[in-house]
């Protein structure tokens, strides 16, 4: 079995059994993936001792690799507790399929897809892949691919056109360089409606070759209302209780090394009324010599204001209308979002505040049925509505009506 070296072939880590008994059968699959026709390059160990955890040299394979293919062959009878028997692989293809998964859970994307023989059960909980969505795996049938001529490239062959697709897709629709992994969203609104909104957030570095900042967008929903030009909200300080419009910003944290210090602020184009996009850049002096390197983290905050944005009252009309805040994951799933709303005394509400959540990141995003938030905190100045969820994609939205 020949590695190729070709650097144009796209890396995948295969996960299979060592065993004697296998090894025909595995050969026959790895020498097919290997065909100049699919492109792969297969990482496999040349000598696999038997070990009992993932040693450095698979670590590093897994790690470079852009996707994973398994190939669960028959190894153990287990049997159920209503008496049931099924076959079950190796647990060190399903520990290496695992940790593959879930080392790059929410990182990066690494397509995963793979064989499971006749007799094994394609279940995850069977399988032991809790973090693999969905479950991809095509049934073969030993015996035939040994004996049957043809057999191994009918089954095979699509399933890796596909697989090959799927990660091409991937790599050229270009990483980001990094990942939100929290978001904190706080929105202060005063009895006169003027709203402070203060974010607070966590990145994690993937490709620090291509870090050049951090990129957001502050946007609002309040129809008839627009955002004055962004340099002059640069230059006005923050204030508690601000009668005119201010952006600032905070670097708090590189890993583990406290900073505490503003931002270089870059407005990007394609500016909308009622959308400012910017860039975060890091201060040369906080970046070490070596520059990032994947998986640095940095905690940063920022915080902008907007007098009389909410409404206070009903329209001349009478008519009962919501306004909102939104907060949403940027770039993958959140391990944690949380939103808060924190309103003066003396802002009241003809419908208290409610949640809505959607699946979608987009402007137009449909949203279910509203309910209501974890905790409702009073102070001496502020009813402060809070909700948190962990694992979050989406759009997280709360609506109010106003006296």
């Amino acid at each position: 079995m020949t590695l190729l070296g070709n650097k144009e072939k796209i890396k995948i880590f295969v996960a299979f059994s060592y065993d004697a008994q296998d090894k025909p059968l595995t050969d026959k699959i790895i020498d097919f993936i290997s065909k100049d026709e699919f492109g792969f390059e297969p990482y496999v160990a040349i000598n696999h001792p038997e070990v009992a955890f993932l040693d450095a040299q698979i670590q590093k394979n897994i790690h470079k690799s852009e996707g994973i293919f398994a190939i669960f062959t028959k190894r153990f009878t287990a049997t159920e507790t209503n008496g049931e028997t099924f076959m079950l692989p190796p647990p060190m293809v399903i520990s290496e399929t695992s940790f593959a998964m879930g080392r790059h859970y929410n990182v990066k994307k690494k397509a995963c897809v793979g064989m499971v023989e006749d007799g094994i059960k394609i279940n995850s909980r069977i399988l032991g892949l809790i973090v693999l969505r969905p479950l991809r795996l095509i049934p073969f049938n030993r015996e035939k691919i040994l004996n049957k001529k043809g057999y191994l490239g009918k089954i095979l062959r699509p399933y890796l056109i596909s697989f090959k697709k799927e990660i091409t897709n991937e790599i050229t629709k270009k990483a980001h360089p990094y990942v939100q992994s929290n978001l904190e969203k706080i929105v202060y609104i005063y009895e006169d409606g003027t709203a402070i909104s203060e974010i607070t957030s966590r990145i994690i570095i993937r490709n620090a070759n291509d870090f050049q900042g951090i990129d957001h967008i502050i946007f609002l929903n309040t129809p008839g209302k627009v955002f004055p030009l962004f340099d002059n909200m640069l230059k006005c300080m923050p204030k508690e209780k601000p009668q005119e419009f201010f952006f600032s910003s905070l670097l708090k944290r590189i890993n583990n090394d406290e900073i505490n210090e503003p931002f270089d602020i870059i407005e990007r184009e394609n500016r909308e009324p009622q959308k400012i996009p910017f860039t975060l850049k890091i201060p040369s002096q906080y970046i070490s010599e070596g520059g990032f390197q994947p998986s640095d983290t940095i905690d940063y905050q920022y915080a902008w204001s907007f007098p009389n944005l909410y409404r206070c009252q009903k329209s001349d009309n009478g008519k009962i209308f919501f306004d909102e805040i939104r907060a949403q994951s940027t770039y993958g799933e959140l391990e944690k979002i949380t939103l808060k709303l924190a309103v003066e005394k003396g802002f009241k509400f003809s419908k208290t505040p409610f949640l809505k959540k959607s699946s979608s990141t987009d402007d137009l995003a449909t949203f279910g049925t509203e309910f209501p938030f974890d905790n409702i905190e009073k102070s001496v100045i502020y009813d402060t509505y809070s909700y948190s969820e962990d694992n979050f994609f989406g759009t997280l939205k709360a609506e109010w009506s106003p006296i």
